[in-house]
């Protein structure tokens, strides 16, 4: 008998973050479109994956919804069979969602990269990057589906004939090889950004703004610590706090991979902010933030190039011009990185 939210407190309470980070993935999407008009710039491949990224975070969110009405966070001894398999098919399309989801996020902060850092070696190394995460990508979907046959026997170990691979094998081979892609992509720009001709504090802002992506791995490490859940048998609850993580790490990955699209934005408010401040009388007190606080601003100079405009390679000495990044990052004379 399926479960109105009233009737199952239990599964809303795992619902309610879901709700507040899907708000805040939607408006930083918002965000980041706001910053490509600031900046009279069209949306590129990293835009449209990200949109991917938030239609399918929707749909986990809705797929979380739908579990807790056959029996997220209840008893599986609670639950009829008819709920439990209903479980099984909504918690295996809620995976294969996330799977994908996480694709988008990661060819959104690749073409990212590839569009800033254009270095020869580190654009090989990227593309080989999302080849290995495209297929790991696919295959994972495919052995998600073939996990169980039926795929209910997961949940329903009566069922004549059925069988499963090694479900805790899959799980932990999962989820390492998740936290290892991440952590590589993490790290990729580092030995770019660190050769550019920059103030150490500098290198550090922007090396953690590149860097924010780190909050994934943390969530991958608790998804993993909480491995004892994995086998039991009581799947309905034991597996609540992992759908949730599920789907919050989509939202997160959306969230993080907008932050460093948003300077144009910040800039624009700080300037507002400001001007409101003098309205005020004491602007004489209050130094101007635009474009200081921020990896980059609005101002743009003459002879300044955008990514629609021109490709160039940031560590070819002798290239005397100044570049204004669609991201915010501004690179100068002698690829010094300036506005940060």
């Amino acid at each position: 008998m399926p479960y109105s939210f009233a009737q199952n407190p239990e599964g809303v309470a795992y619902f309610i973050p879901v709700v507040v980070f899907q708000a805040i993935a939607l408006v930083t999407v918002a965000l980041r479109i706001w910053s490509r008009r600031a900046k009279k710039l069209r949306l590129e491949i990293n835009d449209y994956a990200i949109f991917v990224a938030l239609v399918l975070s929707l749909a986990a969110a809705g797929l979380l919804g739908a579990s807790i009405t056959v029996g997220l966070g209840v008893h599986i001894t609670e639950i009829d069979i008819a709920d439990i398999e209903a479980f099984a098919i909504v918690q295996t399309a809620l995976t294969s969602v996330w799977g994908f989801a996480l694709l988008a996020i990661r060819v959104s902060i690749v073409h990212t990269y590839l569009r800033i850092f254009r270095v020869p070696w580190f654009i090989k190394t990227c593309y080989v990057w999302l080849a290995i995460e495209t297929a790991w990508a696919i295959q994972d979907f495919f052995l998600l589906i073939f996990l169980c046959q039926p795929l209910v026997y997961q949940y329903n170990t009566t069922i004549p004939g059925g069988h499963c691979i090694n479900i805790e094998a899959f799980y932990y081979a999962t989820h390492v090889i998740i936290f290892t892609l991440d952590v590589v992509l993490t790290l990729l720009p580092t030995p770019v950004l660190w050769r550019l001709k920059m103030g150490t504090r500098k290198k550090i802002t922007v090396t953690v703004m590149f860097g924010l992506g780190v909050l994934i791995n943390i969530i991958n490490l608790l998804r993993i610590a909480w491995r004892s859940k994995v086998g039991s048998p009581d799947r309905t609850y034991e597996y609540a706090l992992l759908l949730l993580f599920t789907v919050i790490e989509i939202q997160l990955g959306i969230i993080l991979a907008c932050v460093p699209m948003m300077q144009p934005v910040a800039a624009k408010l700080s300037d507002l902010y400001n001007r409101c401040f003098r309205r005020s009388g004491a602007a004489g007190n209050t130094p101007s933030l635009a474009g200081s606080q921020f990896i980059g601003g609005l101002n743009k100079t003459p002879n300044s190039y955008d990514f629609e405009t021109e490709s160039v390679n940031p560590l070819r000495p002798g290239h005397d011009v100044e570049m204004d990044f669609g991201s915010g990052i501004r690179v100068t004379r002698g690829w010094k990185v300036d506005g940060v």
